[in-house]
């Protein structure tokens, strides 16, 4: 059953009321493309098919053809409304686009991807997905708003170099989440220097095999962890930095009784000298001769 919430149906009896030609009723399909292998598609008809399912929800008669029907199961239709745009969105319990996209490639083989079981597995239940508490090394590739966006983190023992934790937040298809749970697995309590060498074909045999077509999501994994490792690596040398800085500013306080300078050495104006500050007691150095 697909359920349209009221301000789903008060918006489509808005558009229904504004169409110039008569509508039979709102047309939700199921159709291949877009990045997981399937998008949904509405639209006004102005007349049913013998084989559609017909649903009403009052003055609203929803259309579904037999193919998109069980894809549709269990789908929420809502609309919003708000001042960063408007438009309506859908909201499932049912399986996520890689076994949908399965389903559907049995009647169109040529426009969806097979996946394996461990694909499914990690997309089902994704390893180490969320924010990491603590990461000192994080990357992000991809943008949200050219479809696939990967956020790597990772907490990296200094000492050692290890990787005691990786986590991710993705934006993306199946193959994008299975790739990224996937890689956190496998560089967990490597160093960086052999974490760096998995490469994205790594993480693809890991998940034995993804599409050809879907090949670029485990090259966004292997980009993120390099972005990572990179992120780190500078952190470090602005931490030892830092920790240098100090280590010299407090020898100086030590040193000095006057701390607004440093080194600890000023200019003498009155008699061309240079005053050295040593343990509270002042010395006075003759001028270089040129």
């Amino acid at each position: 059953m697909i359920n349209l919430t009221p301000n789903a149906i008060s918006a489509v009896e808005k558009f229904i009321k504004g169409s110039a030609s008569p509508v039979a009723g709102l047309r939700i399909a199921i159709s291949g493309g877009g990045c997981s292998g399937f998008q949904y598609g509405m639209s006004l008809e102005e007349a049913k098919q013998e084989d559609d399912t017909v649903l009403e929800y009052g003055a609203v008669t929803l259309l579904v053809d037999p193919l998109s029907a069980p894809l549709l199961e269990g789908v929420t239709v809502d609309f919003v409304d708000s001042l960063n745009g408007s438009g309506f969105n859908s909201k499932t319990r049912m399986p996520a686009p890689a076994v949908r996209a399965v389903h559907l490639s049995r009647h169109k083989e040529s426009d969806m991807w097979d996946y394996s079981d461990k694909v499914k597995e990690h997309f089902f239940q994704p390893r180490n997905a969320g924010v990491l508490e603590g990461a000192n090394g994080v990357g992000d590739v991809g943008s949200i708003s050219c479809g696939d966006a990967l956020r790597l983190m990772l907490k990296v023992e200094p000492e050692t170099d290890v990787i005691l934790d990786a986590h991710f937040q993705t934006f993306g298809c199946g193959s994008a989440i299975a790739s990224s749970s996937a890689l956190t697995e496998m560089i967990k309590g490597k160093t960086l220097d052999e974490a760096l060498k998995v490469s994205n074909q790594d993480i693809a045999d890991y998940l034995d095999g993804l599409p050809p077509e879907k090949m670029h999501c485990s090259v966004m994994g292997r980009e993120a962890l390099q972005a990572a490792v990179a992120n780190y690596s500078r952190r470090s040398v602005e931490r030892r930095s830092r920790r240098r800085r100090a280590g010299m500013q407090m020898l100086c306080h030590r040193r000095c009784a006057d701390r607004r300078h440093h080194p600890c050495q000023q200019p003498d104006l009155g008699t061309g000298r240079h005053q050295l500050h040593q343990g509270g007691r002042r010395l006075f150095l003759l001028p270089r001769r040129y």
